[in-house]
């Protein structure tokens, strides 16, 4: 039986979404960025891995909070158009790739991956996939879990990085040699 779950994923993965879905339940979960949290009793754990399935979006995404300083809330609502440095967006690059490497997936009861587009598109899959059940009720946390199933980033990369279509192509040879060297 599962009792702890943690969510595991880089930043700008909808990492929030799916811890807020969990906490739903009613059970205990957190939501972290390093592949080496542990809980201390981790074959009562579920790892909940989440992912973009457009690894760039979550790459250029990234790079606007590098920019803005704002990951969860959202003060600064428009953005003058900005330059991303290629050396620091292909390190975040690199990053988000090597993350899901450094886990050791072997102590947990069950490990599960998510992507971002498939929670936004179905509110129930994680619950559903967990096999859990939201609870009916008002949480103590209540009003934390819905400010992270409803913060969405106000930004569209194509629209406030200038060099987008310039680290598209550096990101397509970056993945290229990366997935050849595996």
């Amino acid at each position: 039986m599962t009792s702890h779950y943690i969510v595991s994923g880089p930043g700008r993965v909808g990492g929030h979404l799916v811890l807020g879905a969990i906490l739903s339940a009613g059970v205990r979960a957190t939501r972290t960025h390093d592949p080496n949290f542990s809980f201390g009793c981790d074959q009562d754990t579920a790892l909940i891995l989440v992912d973009r399935r457009d690894r760039f979006a979550a790459v250029m995404s990234n790079c606007i909070v590098w920019h803005t300083g704002q990951s969860t809330d959202y003060p600064i609502d428009q953005l003058e158009p900005f330059l991303v440095d290629p050396e620091q967006f292909l390190y975040l690059c690199q990053q988000h790739f090597d993350y899901y490497r450094r886990h050791d997936f072997r102590p947990y009861a069950q490990v599960k991956m998510f992507y971002y587009c498939d929670v936004v598109c179905d509110n129930n899959l994680v619950l559903d996939q967990c096999g859990l059940q939201k609870q009916s009720g008002k949480y103590s946390n209540q009003d934390e879990i819905d400010r992270l199933m409803h913060s969405p980033a106000p930004y569209n990369y194509k629209q406030t990085v200038v060099n987008w279509l310039d680290l598209l192509q550096l990101y397509e040879e970056f993945s290229l040699f990366y997935c050849n060297r595996i």
